[in-house]
C-alpha cells in the first residue's frame, strides 16, 4: 500500500519531542510506500527558511542531505553552498 504523507506528520519527526505513535508508524513502513506532495516538500522549505533557529535550519539541511546519501540522490538546490559540506553531489537548476 502507498501512504502520501501531509506535512504535520513530516514535521513530528524532527520536534525536540516527537509522538513516539508517528514515529512507530513512520518506521514500520518501507520507504518505498512513503510519498510527498510537492505541496508538502513546499511547506517544508518554507518552514525551514522561516526557522529562526540556526540548529533548526541545519538539521533541515542534514535530512535532506542524509535521504540524498543513503538514496545515492543528486540534491537539486539553488542555495548549493548550504550544502557544500556534505558529501553529496549537487546540482543548480539555475545554472548553464
Amino acid at each position: 500500500m502507498a501512504f502520501l504523507l501531509d506535512t504535520n506528520v513530516v514535521s513530528e519527526t524532527i520536534k525536540p519531542r516527537p509522538a513516539e505513535s508517528v514515529l512507530r508508524w513512520i518506521g514500520s513502513r518501507r520507504p518505498s510506500e512513503l510519498y510527498l506532495a510537492a505541496i508538502t516538500i513546499g511547506e517544508l522549505v518554507r518552514g525551514a527558511r522561516k526557522a529562526r533557529e540556526v540548529e533548526k535550519r541545519e538539521r533541515f539541511k542534514r535530512q535532506i542531505a542524509s535521504t540524498a546519501i543513503q538514496y545515492r540522490l543528486v540534491v537539486v538546490t539553488r542555495n548549493v553552498r548550504d550544502f557544500l559540506r556534505f558529501d553529496v553531489e549537487l546540482l543548480n537548476p539555475s545554472d548553464d
